[in-house]
């Protein structure tokens, strides 16, 4: 109940009850935060300390760089507070990768923040997507 934001906070409380981290001895954890929460209630797990390094992934699309620097800004105020801000950005790739690399890292320049490189697209990948539908 509540917002996505809140789900992911206690999914990371889960973890961090559970022991998880000391008893399998993980040195790096990814965590795969939905890029359309807003509400501004993922900056809580960071606030928590459950992020050391955050890099963002987007596409070239619009509205995926769109949602990159809405979310790069509110890191950058995090970080300004003495929170983890943003350590880079990372393309995956929507086909386009001739575009994004040429718009990308340029994005990453005017965020202040490294380009760490462009995964590139799959067909593979697209074609689940296809099977799979919307989530």
């Amino acid at each position: 109940m509540g917002c996505a934001a809140r789900g992911v906070l206690t999914a990371f409380q889960i973890v961090k009850d559970l022991n998880a981290f000391e008893i399998y001895d993980i040195d790096v954890a990814i965590y795969d935060v939905p890029g359309e929460v807003v509400c501004g209630g993922f900056s809580i797990p960071i606030r928590e300390g459950f992020a050391k390094e955050i890099y963002l992934v987007c596409s070239g699309g619009f509205m995926s760089i769109y949602a990159a620097n809405n979310i790069a800004r509110a890191l950058h105020r995090l970080a300004r507070r003495g929170d983890t801000g943003l350590a880079g950005i990372i393309c995956n790739s929507n086909g386009s990768e001739a575009f994004e690399r040429a718009v990308i890292p340029e994005f990453a320049k005017k965020l202040g923040t490294s380009f760490i490189r462009v995964v590139p697209g799959s067909s593979v990948i697209q074609a689940c997507d296809l099977v799979a539908g919307p989530s």
